[in-house]
């Protein structure tokens, strides 16, 4: 796990995604925006390391070697119903 602070913005986003530099891309982003980011290479570690009351919302890959973003959605979800979670994809297929 990666975590970057700018300490501007309260709000911490965990970015799931096995791919290290759409991982780099999105936490540079966000923060170049002052969001507090973790990220996570493994869906599984992302999810144990889930944590309500300090994740204000989740960005997750589509495609993930051990499951695929639906599944972490339902994993985060049983854990905060209410959740933010945003599902990626560089897939080019429109069915993704």
């Amino acid at each position: 796990m990666l975590v970057v602070t700018t300490g501007v913005n309260d709000m911490k986003v965990m970015l799931i995604d096995d791919d290290p530099e759409c991982l780099e891309c999105l936490s540079n982003a966000l923060c170049l925006n002052d969001f507090e980011v973790c990220t996570f290479r493994s869906p599984r570690q992302g999810i144990a390391a889930y944590n309500p009351e300090t994740i204000n919302a989740v960005i997750c890959d589509y495609h993930l070697p051990a499951m695929r973003g639906t599944d972490v959605l339902k994993s985060i979800h049983s854990l905060n119903p209410h959740a933010p979670f945003i599902i990626i994809s560089g897939d080019p297929d429109q069915n993704t």
